[in-house]
């Protein structure tokens, strides 16, 4: 069963960073979902979306399929790829990046390494990877499922929660608590520029931030 966000929370998302929602996930005590360790590899992109799972496992003589998830990633989504963190083998490259970004794929999070830098930097597709590689894993690991539960670090990762990336890193949170999150996040925004328009007035840190 698909559980879409509604549209208008996801773009009530895209106006946050992602430290304002750790501080959220802080204030809630949410001990689900969080910060995981893959970074912006694309500079001036972000994601926000829904996840879309991928989980490979190294490649058996029977299970050749490596790239064939891409036709059936809902628009919008994000592919979040687990691939155990290897850094021997890349699991995302140019012509899955021009083909996603043709299939409205809102970006990549992948647990292991991409390759084609250059061409992706020119797409200006949003990945973020533990790193690059040269070297192809289509001969080293092989998809095992789609839309499971993944673990990114010490993560869970559930389909349809939502994955939101910028150049501070990657926060996942859960499908139960992305109003909650949201709504939090928001408030702490509010206080964040009441602080900041604080300090530009020349007012004193500590007063500033009473204030």
């Amino acid at each position: 069963m698909i559980n879409n966000i509604e549209k208008e929370i996801i773009e009530e998302y895209k106006k946050l960073d992602t430290c304002t929602i750790s501080d959220a996930f802080d204030q809630l005590n949410i001990g689900q979902g969080g910060f995981i360790s893959p970074k912006p590899m694309v500079k001036n992109t972000k994601i926000c979306g829904q996840v879309y799972t991928v989980r490979y496992l190294p490649m058996q003589e029977y299970n050749k399929n490596f790239g064939t998830f891409l036709d059936d990633i809902p628009k919008g989504r994000v592919a979040v790829i687990d691939n155990n963190g290897r850094l021997d083998g890349s699991v995302w490259g140019d012509t899955m990046a021009l083909f996603a970004q043709k299939q409205g794929v809102a970006g990549a999070v992948l647990n292991g390494v991409y390759r084609d830098v250059e061409p992706i930097n020119e797409l200006g597709f949003p990945v973020f990877a533990k790193g690059t590689s040269t070297k192809s894993g289509k001969n080293l690991v092989a998809v095992d499922a789609v839309n499971v539960p993944i673990q990114i670090d010490d993560v869970r990762i559930d389909p349809d929660d939502l994955i939101f990336g910028d150049e501070s890193g990657v926060m996942v949170i859960p499908y139960q608590h992305v109003e909650t999150v949201l709504k939090e996040a928001k408030r702490l925004k509010d206080k964040d520029q009441h602080f900041i328009d604080n300090l530009e007035s020349g007012m004193p840190y500590k007063d500033a931030k009473q204030n």
